[in-house]
């Protein structure tokens, strides 16, 4: 981890010192220049994260920590965290929230938002200007379901049963252009996974795709712990 990390800060480090001008006053060109090299820096560690995240799930050692999650505010923060990404591309965002009294979901946080903010980012990257993304959730019979939803690309049908494949990118997409890789739906499928959950795609090619992903009221492990303790 630090072997991978430690190049990152270094990077970040230098660059924000020129950008503060301690060595010099710089040019426009230059300022453009120190911005895309952070721009970078940024995209290379969030790749990082997410291989050790994934070895971490391959290796078994993604253990969620439960707590009680508020699924609205979880939604509100990602998607206020990514508006100034969908305002670069001016699309509309909006959010149906579950209101009324939360549901006692337990759930991990971070996991959820990371889920989350894969989803978004990937639906607002490939969504062609002035589109449209919405993120609803809802009540259901096992628990809560989160829908991301956009008026993207979509997704050929042939390429639906390995999307959360690592390593795969969809044919005649620029995800390359982004710096994308393959990982950001692998990943989501692992976390989904670690939180009990279960995640879905629909999708028609040239029109757009929703992602669900259904969360329990809590994940397998622990009510099935709570059962055995109830019984004892």
């Amino acid at each position: 981890t630090h072997e991978l990390r430690t190049p990152l800060h270094g990077i970040g480090a230098v660059t924000e010192l020129l950008e503060s001008e301690v060595y010099g006053p710089l040019t426009e060109r230059q300022r453009r220049a120190m911005g895309e090299i952070a721009q970078s820096a940024e995209g290379l560690e969030k790749l990082v994260d997410d291989l050790l995240l994934l070895a971490k799930a391959d290796a078994g050692k993604l253990e969620p920590r439960l707590a009680p999650v508020n699924v609205d505010e979880v939604v509100q923060g990602v998607v206020a965290g990514l508006r100034w990404m969908a305002d670069l591309k001016e699309h509309e965002v909006e959010v149906l929230p579950l209101g009324g009294d939360p549901l006692p979901i337990r759930s991990d946080r971070a996991q959820l938002a990371q889920i989350l903010v894969n989803l978004v980012s990937n639906a607002i990257k490939f969504t062609p200007p002035r589109g449209r993304i919405s993120v609803a959730a809802r009540r259901h019979e096992e628990g809560v379901e989160i829908a991301v939803s956009d008026t993207g690309i979509g997704i050929a049908d042939e390429e639906l049963e390995t999307i959360f494949d690592e390593f795969h990118q969809v044919d005649g997409t620029d995800e390359r252009k982004h710096g994308g890789i393959g990982l950001g739906l692998a990943l989501v499928k692992r976390l989904a996974a670690s939180l009990g959950a279960s995640i879905e795609v629909t999708s028609r090619y040239g029109e757009g795709s929703t992602f669900r992903i259904r969360l329990p009221m809590a994940p397998p492990a622990e009510e099935a712990e709570a059962e055995k303790t109830e019984a004892l």
